[in-house]
């Protein structure tokens, strides 16, 4: 990679760091190590390197202790003591974070309106600190400055700069300096641009100021539309319906704006729940447009499935194929139909839909989907043949290891019930090599424990089982870069672990992902920077997220295959006491209930759903009121938020589905989607075994579930097998 310039007290921190890293790099035993084999013996450790950079310091220095008063000052809304706070720009000039005090030292001069201290701050930060992150923070205070000012021949050449970019708030100062120069309709064109293309902007909401008296009747009706199209994409569904009911009383301009209008009007009361008002108007959209029209078709039918109406949901697809058969919104049509039937439990039909998606769209973003399906109804009709070469397929379409590993499984059930017993173990022993201890890979340990010994004569016609094997066989889990940071990198970092030993964590975190972005060479040593700073805030969930970056396969991983440091933050153990104790009592077993608190809230003691559900393992309050009152505990909604009586009586609900239900899946299907659901699911897909039972759920939330709670209860039995210290 090119070096960028820097001016020279950059370079001589620069320097400072390339000395540091070549002493890692010379005492790290481990420094460039890749992960992956899998061999116990061979498991890697953390380097050196990264175990140092992920130790933040407890004590900040001076400028980082001044800079956290200061930004607390700014926030606070007391600017002058903010200033007083920040260290003017010669004292600060060798910290790492000297851009940091700038940048606020402008911002709270901008407040204070104090225009030409402010300018010279941000001038400052972008002459000294041209790499920094905030350089386009900067170069936008920057333009207030000057627009405030009134400097309007200043701003447009500074718009110039690059770094600015074209979007919202760079086009809003553009067309305010061309207003203050006189070019009205210059600017008047660049206010409709913020106000249509970024209606959620803050500076849309200004440009809309200067527009009034514009957006009355008729006027400028194309970029009204192209707004209420933009908050349709956004979710601003209230926001668009406003604006269309006006454009509604007036003519559109042409048909087109006029089928637009109406289309987007069906969408907006259909997503408002005003589905038979939305089916009037989307039935006004013609064939004159044909993308219009498919949109049109796609929304009139998901309103029709809404309202239950089978057989006219059935005709608008078929309309829809006949009139628009390569079209997204077609796809999506034939997706619905095939998840109907899958939601109210009619295989038979569901085949029929999933085989209409497939045939018409085989490389649509819903064909994975639409030839698992007919690969699992090939299965349960006991067409092993049909059904092996359909996961074939589906291997091939997808060769990373998890989703290889899950048809692995698939096929090799295919092979033993055609008898062929040597293929199957073959294909079962692969399948754990890639997921482990992953839900594939429980399944297909099991599935190897119980095949016959005996080698069966049978063959499943179609497979070149040859050929599959060197398929199987080459597909590997990739390795993970454990390698010594590049000296650019640890500048970045040493940055974040002084913003961080402030209390600034979210400017820490800010100051790695863009880090990472700019260095991804050593993006997963960031991830993991981001990872052990968000354990430090026991935000567990923030952890998990920014450590799958570098890892995102972890799960089918081999304990063997990554640093200790990872799986512990991966798959934390807290509140253990209370876990340990309602595991002695209920007969669960610890790593369920971890495994289940892990999925349900990443250890988020206050963490509430959309649902409602609240606390570790997400009760609802009227659950939470029954099991209290059985249990006899006093009950309160908030007590939802203790670790103590959320574990409780969350273990409580969870040890009587199993002891309902005999089985885990079964079990856990109900803790996610309902007793009535399972029940259902029991009795109309009336699957052979839990391993289809799992592949028939219709709700793909509560599928991933199942399959997440299981793997994430093996991974714990080896993470408290191997580990004596538990909080």
């Amino acid at each position: 990679m090119q070096e960028k310039a820097r001016p020279s007290g950059q370079r001589h921190l620069l320097l400072m760091v390339l000395l540091w890293t070549a002493a890692v790099i010379i005492c790290s035993t481990t420094a460039g190590v890749k992960t992956g084999t899998g061999n116990p013996d061979d498991k890697p450790k953390l380097p050196s390197s990264w175990k140092k950079l992920a130790v933040f310091e407890s004590v900040p220095s001076t400028t980082a202790k001044a800079l956290k008063q200061g930004i607390d000052s700014y926030e606070g809304k007391s600017y002058t003591a903010a200033l007083k706070a920040l260290p003017a720009g010669e004292q600060t000039k060798a910290s790492r974070i000297a851009d940091y005090v700038l940048y606020y030292r402008g911002k709270s001069n901008l407040m204070l309106k104090q225009y030409k201290e402010a300018i010279e701050d941000f001038q400052l930060l972008v002459k000294r600190h041209p790499d920094s992150r905030l350089v386009r923070d900067a170069l936008i205070g920057q333009c207030q400055a000057l627009l405030e000012s009134e400097n309007p021949k200043e701003l447009l050449a500074l718009l110039g700069n690059a770094k600015l970019g074209t979007g919202a708030d760079a086009t809003y100062f553009e067309a305010r300096a061309l207003d203050l120069t006189g070019e009205k309709a210059k600017a008047a064109e660049l206010y409709l641009r913020v106000y249509s293309s970024y209606p959620s902007s803050s500076s849309a909401s200004l440009a809309e100021r200067y527009l009034a008296g514009e957006l009355k009747g008729g006027r400028h009706y194309k970029e009204r539309l192209q707004r209420a199209e933009t908050q349709v994409k956004e979710g601003n569904y209230r926001g668009a319906r406003t604006l269309l009911l006006a454009l509604r009383s007036v003519k559109a301009p042409d048909r087109s704006s006029s089928a637009k209008r109406d289309l987007l009007f069906g969408e907006v009361e259909y997503r408002l729940g005003r589905t038979s008002a939305a089916l009037t108007s989307l039935r006004k959209v013609t064939a004159a447009d044909p993308a219009l029209h498919a949109r049109a078709i796609y929304l009139e039918g998901i309103c029709l499935r809404k309202l239950g109406r089978e057989q006219a949901f059935l005709e608008t697809r078929a309309r829809g194929l006949k009139l628009y058969p390569g079209s997204p919104d077609i796809e999506e049509l034939c997706y619905s139909v095939a998840t109907y039937y899958d939601v109210n439990c009619n295989p038979a039909k569901a085949r029929e839909a999933y085989s209409v998606l497939y045939r018409n769209f085989p490389k649509g973003s819903h064909s994975d989907r639409a030839l698992w399906k007919l690969a699992l109804f090939d299965y349960a009709a006991r067409n092993y043949e049909a059904a092996a070469q359909r996961f074939l397929q589906y291997l091939t379409a997808n060769p990373n290891p998890l989703s290889a590993a899950s048809a692995m499984y698939w096929i090799g059930r295919c092979h033993e019930r055609a008898g062929d017993t040597t293929s199957a173990s073959y294909l079962y022993r692969r399948t754990r090599q890639l997921a482990n201890n992953s839900y594939y890979g429980q399944l297909a340990l099991e599935a190897e424990k119980s095949l016959s010994k005996a080698a069966g004569s049978g063959t499943v016609r179609g497979i070149n089982f040859d050929e599959l094997a060197a398929r199987c066989d080459a597909i590997q889990l990739p390795r993970v870069d454990l390698s010594t940071p590049s000296a650019e990198a640890v500048i970045i970092i040493e940055r974040a672990r002084e913003l961080a030993a402030a209390g600034l964590t979210g400017s820490a975190l800010a100051e790695l992902r863009w880090g990472g972005q700019e260095y991804s060479q050593n993006s997963d040593l960031f991830s993991y920077l981001m990872a052990s700073i968000c354990v430090q805030r026991d935000d567990f969930g923030g952890a998990i997220t920014n450590l799958r970056r570098a890892v995102p396969d972890y799960n089918g991983r081999p304990p063997a295959a990554l640093p200790d440091e990872f799986w512990e933050m991966f798959f934390p153990v807290r509140h253990w006491k209370i876990i340990s104790a309602q595991a002695a009592k209920t007969g669960l077993e610890p790593s369920l209930i971890l495994g289940v608190i892990r999925q349900e809230s990443a250890f988020k003691v206050n963490a509430r759903s959309r649902a409602n559900a609240r606390g570790l393992m997400q009760i609802l309050p009227s659950t939470g009121r029954d099991l209290a009152r059985r249990a006899g505990i006093r009950f309160t909604t908030q007590r939802l938020y203790n670790a103590d009586t959320n574990i409780t009586l969350g273990t409580r609900y969870l040890s009587s589905l199993l002891k309902q239900y005999g089985k885990p899946e079964l079990a856990l299907a109900a803790y996610n989607a309902g007793g009535t659901r399972v029940a259902r699911w029991q009795k109309e897909l009336a699957p052979s075994d839990m391993a289809e039972f799992v592949e028939q759920i219709p709700f793909a939330e509560t599928r991933n579930y199942v399959k997440q709670v299981l793997s994430n209860r093996a991974h714990y039995d080896l993470l408290l097998a191997s580990s004596a210290r538990k909080e």
